[in-house]
């Protein structure tokens, strides 16, 4: 196993051992196989935790000057996805805002950068102020992706 499969597994397994949501195998299997067919430059992730997704995503990204961005509101998060992000050598294609994304992504100008996958893995009860942003951030045929919409009926009862 190369060395950066195995960092990928060693965050995997700390994720699941201290009980840090992450993406499923089934679901990050499916959002991979729309990321190598869109071949996306830009990718807005809403919801870092531990850097799992980003990274997993980094692989499919076109171009030289391709970047991921996410947005992470727990410090503690935020500190643990910077650290797994750096032992991967991937910061200079992964940034990560420490922000709330019901503040940070009203300040995006949709006129200055439009992405070609937006992600949503976030504050559940708050998919809607985030598809809302999604909408307006989103490029002409870009993807949005939304992990868990009927996560124990939160986002549901809020339509």
């Amino acid at each position: 196993m190369e060395e950066n499969e195995l960092i990928l597994k060693e965050i995997k397994e700390y994720a699941i051992n201290n009980h840090v949501p992450i993406l499923q195998d089934v679901s990050l299997d499916l959002i991979l196989l729309v990321l190598k067919l869109k071949r996306p430059n830009k990718i807005l992730e809403i919801g870092t935790a531990i850097g799992y997704s980003a990274i997993n995503f980094s692989k499919y990204l076109a171009g030289e000057d391709a970047t991921i961005l996410s947005i992470e509101k727990s410090e503690e998060m935020y500190h643990k996805a910077i650290q797994n992000i750096e032992k991967l050598n991937l910061s200079n294609k992964i940034k990560v805002e420490h922000a709330d994304a019901v503040d940070y992504l009203g300040q995006l100008d949709e006129n200055k950068c439009k992405y070609d996958v937006i992600f949503i893995d976030a504050a559940k009860g708050q998919y809607l102020v985030f598809l809302e942003n999604a909408m307006r951030l989103i490029k002409k045929g870009g993807v949005i992706i939304a992990d868990n919409v009927y996560f124990k009926g939160r986002v549901l009862s809020r339509i």
